[in-house]
């Protein structure tokens, strides 16, 4: 009976009107971006609290299946190899230039007394069906499987007998991997990273170049220099932007602003 319910009771009680797919996603990443930056270090103490939580988060979104079919790095070794106490691993795109680019960096390290591995791409992975854009599920996208991939070459070098320091150079598409392989592996020193002239400042970069299910909700490249901070980093050809001047902040807060190099893709 109406009479019974006070208005303001009635009014609240009502069905409200669905929420349409567009505005139901606005609101989803609006909360994850605002949980995000609640949670964004400010200095040591709260970014070992970050990585605690968004740490675990990357690393699930980033999880794939162990690959097979042995060790697929060609090295570069120094004479005499038994005085080498240093390694680089330098992964390269996948176009003929990047890797000739790969192969003139090896040699200079070569000569500079390191142990230097190259690592290719993986081979395309077979597409999804032509009812589906993208892996979402069971199969693990490409730039997952590429992430894994060059951690497992990062492990693999840093459990090498005599190595104890391993750095990391990722080249042109392969930049971006790397950058994320880095920040699963702690016992890297140096990182270098070519950005490919893409800041991921729109849906369509993470569609176009990283697409990975639940990847911007676990902080995406923010979470991984994260992971990466205070060791040296070096980002080339990253455009000027908000993902610039984060990564920028956070060293800055961490007071390592001089392990952090940034040119912008015009540089």
């Amino acid at each position: 009976d109406l009479r019974l319910l006070p208005a303001d009771t009635l009014l609240a009680e009502l069905p409200r009107p669905p929420v349409g797919p567009d505005a139901l996603f606005s609101q989803f990443q609006a909360a994850s971006e605002e949980a995000f930056n609640r949670a964004t270090p400010t200095d040591r103490t709260s970014l070992d609290a970050f990585r605690a939580l968004y740490g675990k988060a990357l690393d699930h979104v980033l999880h794939a299946p162990a690959t097979e079919g042995g060790d697929r790095m060609m090295y570069f070794a120094p004479s005499p190899a038994d005085d080498v106490d240093s390694a680089v691993l330098i992964v390269h795109g996948s176009d003929a230039a990047s890797s000739r680019t790969a192969r003139a960096l090896a040699r200079q390290h070569q000569i500079g007394g390191r142990l230097v591995a190259v690592l290719a791409p993986l081979p395309d992975a077979p597409a999804p069906p032509d009812s589906i854009a993208y892996w979402t599920t069971y199969n693990a996208s490409m730039p997952v499987r590429q992430i894994r991939e060059i951690k497992n070459a990062l492990d693999a070098l840093s459990r090498r007998e005599g190595i104890d320091r391993v750095d990391v150079l990722g080249l042109d598409e392969a930049g971006v991997w790397t950058l994320f392989a880095r920040a699963l592996s702690p016992g890297v020193r140096n990182a270098t990273i070519h950005m490919n002239g893409v800041d991921y400042a729109e849906d369509e970069d993470f569609l176009d170049h990283l697409p990975i299910p639940l990847i911007r909700r676990a902080g995406d490249l923010r979470t991984a220099v994260a992971l990466i901070a205070p060791a040296p980093l070096t980002l080339t050809h990253l455009p000027d932007g908000e993902l610039a001047a984060w990564i920028r902040a956070l060293y800055d807060a961490l007071e390592a602003s001089h392990a952090l190099h940034i040119s912008s893709a015009d540089h």
